[in-house]
């Protein structure tokens, strides 16, 4: 923009001119543009630009939202306002979008059935898991969304059953990196609901987040999450010695990376 003002300060005087040709001449009214160019050149760019913008505000369109603030490292408190106009993210059938109010009772019901599979591997997912429960961690959620350190949101079908849950975080801004994490309730396993929340979550990662690398960090023993990460092609970068306590015991992790080349 500043060098098109400047441009404008050494258009040759007949070029400027040409502006100041209007309706109002005729009339011998003094012209904007006259009156304009008068003040301060940069003032005719001003008042090209408004036109410009009022003439096409409704049919430019932004092909898909970014979080540029995350690229060029403005500090994350800055960043929040951006996420309401996120969601939902639909992909294959898929909604994954922020928890809400009425989502407790379905969550509370999605935990306690799936305490044989994710519970496994998950200590939050327990027999006697709660619709109260859920909404302290749907707060939790939303605190992170509000303050750019985390993005855990769920899986829902197309009519609006709750499936799983899938997020983003442990951000790291400093190196752009954030960790991936999904969850499929026990009557939705192996349908690939897992494999295309992952999908979807990641790309929203890399493309509206501004990650360079995601993590994938999963429990020795762990084969379903193992299978997704690698359908997902996540590339396998070795075991972890104490990576994650499962139910207050320490133990091995496979550890994959993505970045968005691998799409």
């Amino acid at each position: 923009m500043e060098g098109l003002l400047l441009l404008c300060v050494f258009l040759p005087s007949q070029v400027r001119n040409a502006f100041s040709v209007s309706d109002s001449a005729a009339s011998g009214a003094p012209d904007v543009w006259t009156l304009a160019l008068d003040v301060h050149p940069w003032v005719v760019v001003g008042l090209i630009a408004v036109h410009i913008l009022g003439k096409y505000k409704h049919e430019v369109k932004p092909v898909f939202s970014v979080n540029w603030r995350c690229r060029i490292g403005v500090p994350d408190k800055f960043n929040y306002t951006i996420y309401p106009a996120m969601f939902p993210i639909t992909h294959q059938n898929l909604i994954l979008r922020p928890f809400e109010t009425r989502d407790a009772e379905p969550f509370a019901g999605a935990a306690r059935e799936s305490i044989d599979t994710v519970g496994r591997w998950m200590p939050w997912c327990v027999a006697d898991y709660s619709a109260a429960t859920a909404l302290d961690w749907f707060a939790l959620c939303t605190t992170g969304l509000a303050a750019n350190t985390a993005c855990d949101i769920g899986v829902f079908s197309e009519d609006g059953a709750l499936l799983g849950g899938v997020g983003l975080n442990q951000f790291n801004r400093l190196h752009n990196v954030a960790n991936l994490g999904y969850w499929v309730r026990a009557s939705r396993q192996r349908r690939g609901v897992c494999l295309r929340a992952a999908q979807a979550l990641a790309m929203h990662g890399f493309m509206a987040l501004g990650f360079n690398r995601i993590e994938i960090v999963i429990a020795e023993g762990n084969e379903p999450s193992n299978a997704v990460a690698r359908k997902l092609g996540a590339v396998f970068e070795g075991h972890a010695r104490n990576r994650l306590l499962i139910w207050g015991v320490a133990v091995t992790a496979s550890v994959y990376s993505l970045v968005a080349t691998d799409f």
